[in-house]
C-alpha cells in the first residue's frame, strides 16, 4: 500500500511474521497516480501497474548536481490530545498494534542519524520523481555521515520487506498537479484517503523535506458531499443522483477527497517518524487517515509503502 495519492487496487492476501493480514496489489486502475513518462513508462510497485492520468517526468539515475544546505532536524510535532493517533515505542508495536477505538494512526517518533541533506545535494536537481534503488544510493559519492544517512533509510526498507510489504524510497521534487480539475482536484496536494477493497495500511517516512499532515476526521468534509461541488460534478457526469453517478465518483477517486472545516487543526508527520496509518475497506474498524502531501520547493526524501 502506499500513500502518494488516493487509489484503488485489487489485492492478493498474505501473513507477514507479526501475524498481520498483509495484501499485495495486483492491479490498480487508470486513476492510480505517478511514475508516467511521456512513452506511457510504468512503474511496479508491490506487483501493482500504476498508470497515471498525468504526463509526468520518471527520473531513476542520476540527475544534475545541485547544492542544499543542511536542515535542522526538528523533533517530533504530535498534538497531546488528539486520541486518533497512537504513539508507539519500538518498530515491533508499529506493526503489531491493530487499529481500533478510534485511533486511525500510529506514529513512532525517531531522531535519525546521518546527514540526509548531502544525499538530497547528490542524487541532484530535478523534477518529478528520482526512485532509489539500494544500488543508486550505494553508488553516491557521500561522506560517512551520508553512508549513514543511506544506511537508516535502507533498514526501515528492509523493515518493511520483513512484513511482507514492497516499500519504496523516492527523492520527490514535485508532484503532478492536477491543473485541470473540473470541480476537485484529485493529486495528493488535496486532504485524501487511500483506498482498497481489502484490508490495507500505509505506511511513510519523511527523512527530510516538507512533511505530509493529517486532520482529524471530524474536522473535515467529503468535497463530493458539499451541495455546490456535488451539483457541478452532477453536471459534469451529466446524469441522475443515482447509483451511476457513485460509481463515477468512485472511478475517478472524487469521493476519496475532503475539504478542512474552519476550525480543523492539522497535525504534522514531522520528520524521521515512521507512521502506519489506516485505509478505507470495507468493514474497516476505524475512518480512514485524512492526509496531504507538502507544496514545496525543496526535495523530499521518502519512504512508503
Amino acid at each position: 500500500m502506499l500513500y502518494i495519492c488516493p487509489f484503488r487496487v485489487w489485492r492478493g492476501e498474505s501473513v507477514n511474521k507479526f501475524g498481520i493480514s498483509s495484501a499485495i496489489p495486483s492491479s490498480l486502475n487508470s486513476r492510480a497516480v505517478l511514475f508516467t513518462g511521456n512513452s506511457k513508462k510504468t512503474v511496479t510497485h508491490v506487483g501493482a501497474r500504476w498508470i497515471s492520468k498525468f504526463g509526468f517526468p520518471f527520473h531513476t539515475g542520476n540527475l544534475a548536481s545541485a547544492s542544499m544546505s543542511n536542515p535542522s532536524n526538528p523533533s517530533p510535532i504530535l498534538p497531546p490530545d488528539f486520541d486518533c493517533i497512537k504513539v508507539v515505542h519500538s518498530f515491533e508495536e508499529l506493526a503489531s498494534t491493530p487499529f481500533g477505538n478510534g485511533v486511525n494512526a500510529f506514529c513512532w517518533p525517531r531522531a535519525l542519524a546521518g546527514d540526509f541533506a548531502e544525499v538530497v545535494e547528490k542524487i541532484g536537481s530535478g523534477d518529478g520523481i528520482t526512485l532509489l534503488d539500494e544500488g543508486f544510493l550505494q553508488g553516491l559519492p557521500l561522506s560517512q555521515a551520508g553512508l549513514v544517512a543511506v544506511n537508516e533509510m535502507l533498514q526501515d526498507e528492509r523493515l518493511l520487506s520483513g512484513l511482507g510489504l514492497d516499500p519504496v524510497l523516492n527523492c520527490i521534487h514535485t508532484y503532478p498537479n492536477d491543473d485541470n480539475a473540473d470541480s476537485i482536484s484529485t493529486d495528493v496536494y488535496s486532504f485524501h484517503v487511500d483506498s482498497a477493497p481489502v484490508q490495507s495500511e500505509t505506511w511513510l517516512c519523511t527523512y527530510i523535506g516538507s512533511c505530509s499532515e493529517a486532520i482529524r476526521n471530524q474536522e473535515a468534509i467529503r468535497q463530493v458531499d458539499i451541495p455546490e461541488t456535488r451539483a457541478n460534478l452532477l453536471n459534469l457526469y451529466g446524469g441522475h443522483d443515482d447509483a451511476g453517478f457513485c460509481e463515477f465518483l468512485s472511478k475517478n477517486c472524487y469521493d476519496l477527497h475532503y475539504t478542512a472545516l474552519p476550525h480543523a487543526e492539522p497535525y504534522p508527520f514531522g520528520i524521521a517518524n515512521l507512521w502506519r496509518i489506516a485505509v478505507q475497506y470495507p468493514d474497516s474498524p476505524v475512518l480512514p487517515c485524512i492526509h496531504r502531501a507538502p507544496r514545496t520547493d525543496s526535495p523530499r526524501l521518502l519512504l512508503i509503502s
